[in-house]
């Protein structure tokens, strides 16, 4: 099933009970998970036919969360809706959640620290975005790693975010 079929399926889910029920799995608002389901999608799109990301102004935007949870609407950048930094927060705000031994949030961070300022700009990345809790968290444990003359720690993004309602 591809990205585009699961978010249409999604939309049409019924009844909303169901789908509210789902998205509080993820600790967001219904309007939230539909909305960043539908940005997904144009997102995946415009990777797989090879378009520049970094500095585009998306025409298909999120809603962002307003005050819940927390660590992930500090994390977010608001003024900067239609910059790819809001949309990789997400991600890292999910991939935290379904795969917390996962990498990619770690290496999202390294990615944007190897960046200069003016590009960092571009993309909607807040110049005090390290000091963001849920990114704090992410790079207050690899410093830890880094200390520990390179023993492995799992790095966890949800160390930053509520406890889930989920069982593992």
């Amino acid at each position: 099933m591809t990205f585009g079929v699961f978010s249409r399926l999604f939309a049409l889910t019924g009844p909303a009970k169901i789908k509210k029920r789902v998205a509080g799995e993820y600790q967001i608002g219904l309007p939230v998970l539909e909305s960043l389901l539908h940005h997904l999608v144009y997102l995946r799109n415009l990777c797989a036919h090879h378009s520049r990301l970094w500095n585009r102004k998306f025409t298909i935007t999120l809603q962002l969360p307003m005050s819940y949870p927390p660590a992930l609407v500090a994390a977010l950048n608001p003024s900067e809706d239609r910059r790819l930094y809001n949309s990789l927060v997400l991600l890292a705000y999910f991939v935290g959640i379904i795969e917390p031994l996962s990498p990619w949030s770690r290496q999202l961070c390294g990615l944007i620290n190897s960046r200069q300022e003016h590009f960092l700009r571009q993309m909607g990345v807040p110049s005090d975005w390290q000091r963001r809790p849920m990114w704090a968290a992410i790079l207050k444990k690899e410093n830890e790693k880094s200390d520990a003359n390179g023993a492995d720690k799992d790095i966890l993004i949800s160390d930053a975010l509520p406890p889930s309602s989920r069982t593992p």
